[in-house]
């Protein structure tokens, strides 16, 4: 039911450039409709004024003149001429009451971070599902239960989900689930019309963020949050592009109204005439948008259970049985990728495979014919676990980015992937020398099969850093002892200088074929090159390792770099902003280093992908410090 609180005088003739609907309060004084109607009618209950510009069923495209004084609503034109919307199958003009919040504005200056896109400079646009049909001008009390985000050519284009709080489905229908629930289709109808509508004047078709998926009413609140707080900002400038005045006396408001000349213009106004004929032939006529629609139909629209235009259909049981059957499997599945893309379930599970293998098992069941029907059945089913997948692979990256991982876990996975793969035995809770020694051969015979390439075990060095338990490291002094005897040995058979020569030579070897050692070159370079040109002594550490655009680079810098500092030749300290920075250390000061005994250097960062975003974000890196050459 339409607010008693507004009435409208129209001037003009319906659908000519000429028309305006202006707004009056209940004292009878013209007022605006976008700056003087007040967002709310129950903050506290987060009930909102809505501004009806265009009844649904309608084609005439209708908004509120932001530029002019009073804020009308009036016929949008386009070329000169005034717009309609066309029809395409299967719609009749708007299939919403639809309209605008007022005291809302989507600020063009402001970059959205979740669409990439900028505001298009309107009060925030609603549609209001409820059975009514609104008459135009209408100020209705709504709720608003999601949104949606429209691209229209380039611009954030939000359109929130709402309805009447007088409708009699309004006390069912708080979030955007219970839309499905209660108006099924309707939400994918309201995607396929906004993707389309502008196809039939020859436009592309539109496109979303979010991949098209709806957003829930929390969201939308935080949206016209943020879009009222825009508006309260816009009726503060002294000179703004478009019309701010007013007669509610907002806080700073800028720009009061003048009542004389709000009369006068009034007062030019034409009579309100006979409504201009519209254009039959645009209106009169229907489009059917075959590519659009057919991939509406693999990604939204249910199959109709007893029509099959295209293929053909036997009437038994176990065919409608084996439709029925994957229509509700793709339900799930559908309900499941979008929990897993909002963060409601967890991407570690793989259900996928689960559905896959119930995909298999239920069509083994049912003999199939090549009808279209049941190509679409198949096709809806793979493009729905496809989706899945891709939410489930995104989801598992997400939370393998938050894992860190511990000396304990790593060395239990190492055992147990030796006792697994290498014959490693564990004799009374002990493992004999021997035995340790033919599972690391095994373990290095295992991965030269695999790669084709000597195993390079030096990138396990850094995880074995902490302390080791007494049992290993006794085995480890036993070797070591062994060791010093064989060497003892060959230096009394006067082979001191050869042994010492062949030593140097074969570190060296390994030096220039160890993939680490060059990495570890690499960095080295690029630390000495940004200290020289910018002639400075020292670099911000995440500036150094971050890499702007590629997480997993980010994490190997920040590896090679701690090996550096393991090995003294790049010092970490803290600079006057409390921000660790990284230097070179000299010669003198690395024997220093490795003379003492205290000596504890380690480089061991701890950070997950969101951490590594708002690092890049706050220090405003732009361009990679490290890179390869």
């Amino acid at each position: 039911m339409p607010s008693t609180k507004y009435t409208i005088e129209e001037f003009g003739s319906l659908y000519g450039l000429d028309y305006r609907i202006y707004f009056k309060d209940q004292n009878g004084c013209h007022i605006s409709p976008w700056h003087d109607i007040p967002l709310f009618v129950d903050e506290s209950k987060k009930i909102y004024n809505m501004v009806v510009e265009i009844p649904r069923w309608t084609n005439a495209k209708m908004e509120i003149s932001t530029k002019e004084s009073m804020t009308p609503i009036k016929q949008d034109v386009k070329n000169g001429e005034p717009r309609f919307v066309d029809n395409f199958f299967p719609f009749k003009g708007y299939i919403w009451n639809y309209g605008a919040l007022p005291q809302t504005w989507e600020d063009p200056k402001h970059l959205d971070p979740a669409t990439g896109a900028r505001g298009d400079n309107d009060p925030i646009d609603v549609i209001e599902i409820g059975s009514k049909i609104h008459r135009r001008g209408d100020v209705i009390s709504v709720k608003v239960v999601g949104v949606i985000a429209l691209i229209d050519e380039g611009e954030t284009d939000w359109k929130l989900v709402a309805i009447d709080v007088t409708d009699e489905k309004a006390d069912q229908i708080n979030e955007i689930k219970d839309v499905e629930k209660h108006f099924p289709g309707l939400l994918k109808a309201t995607r396929e019309w906004f993707r389309n509508y502008k196809i039939p004047a020859g436009k592309p078709a539109n496109q979303f963020a979010f991949n098209g998926l709806f957003k829930d009413a929390n969201f939308a609140h935080g949206i016209i949050s943020e879009t009222h707080e825009f508006w309260k900002q816009l009726i503060k400038e002294s000179s703004p592009k478009l019309n701010t005045e007013m007669t509610c006396g907002m806080d700073g408001a800028a720009h009061q109204a003048d009542n004389d000349n709000w009369k006068k213009i009034i007062a030019q106004q034409p009579l309100a005439d006979a409504k201009k004929d519209v254009p039959k032939k645009k209106l009169d006529k229907w489009h059917y948008i075959v590519d659009q629609f057919l991939e509406s139909m693999n990604e939204d629209v249910e199959m109709s259970e007893d029509i099959d235009q295209c293929g053909t259909s036997n009437g038994e049981d176990s065919v409608l049985h084996y439709h029925e059957a994957a229509q509700h499997l793709c339900e799930k599945i559908d309900k499941l990728t979008t929990a897993v893309f909002e963060g409601g379930e967890s991407g570690d599970d793989f259900c996928s495979q689960r559905y896959l293998q119930q995909t298999d098992d239920f069509e083994e069941n049912f003999a199939k014919t090549q009808s279209c029907r049941y190509m679409m059945t198949d096709a809806k089913l793979t493009k729905s676990l496809s989706k899945l997948i891709v939410a489930e692979v995104q989801s598992f990256h997400n939370n393998s980015a938050k894992k860190t991982i511990t000396l304990h876990s790593f060395v239990q996975t190492l055992i147990t992937f030796f006792k697994n793969e290498c014959g490693l035995i564990e004799e009374n809770g002990k493992i004999t020398l021997e035995n340790q020694q033919s599972s690391w051969m095994a373990f290095g015979n295992h991965f030269m099969n695999v790669l084709n390439l000597p195993p390079t075990l030096s990138c396990l060095r850094p995880l074995l850093l902490e302390e080791i338990p007494s049992e290993m490291n006794d085995k480890l002094k036993k070797l070591e002892n062994n060791a010093k005897k064989r060497t003892e040995r060959t230096k009394l058979k006067g082979n001191e200088e050869i042994l010492q020569l062949q030593e140097v030579e074969e570190e060296e070897l390994q030096r220039r074929t160890d993939p680490l050692a060059e990495q570890l070159d690499n960095v080295m370079h690029c630390l000495k090159s940004y200290l020289k040109q910018h002639n400075t002594k020292s670099i911000n550490y995440f500036e150094f390792c971050f890499h702007p655009t590629d997480f997993s680079r980010t994490v190997a810098n920040v590896f090679y770099t701690s090996f550096l500092l393991k090995e003294n030749k790049v010092g970490l300290d803290i600079d006057d902003d409390n921000m660790p920075c990284l230097s070179l250390i000299g010669n003198i000061e690395r024997k220093a280093l490795e003379n003492s005994v205290d000596q504890d250097n380690r480089g061991v960062i701890s950070f997950s992908y969101n951490d590594w975003q708002e690092v890049v974000k706050l220090l405003d890196i732009k361009n990679p410090v490290i890179s390869d050459h």
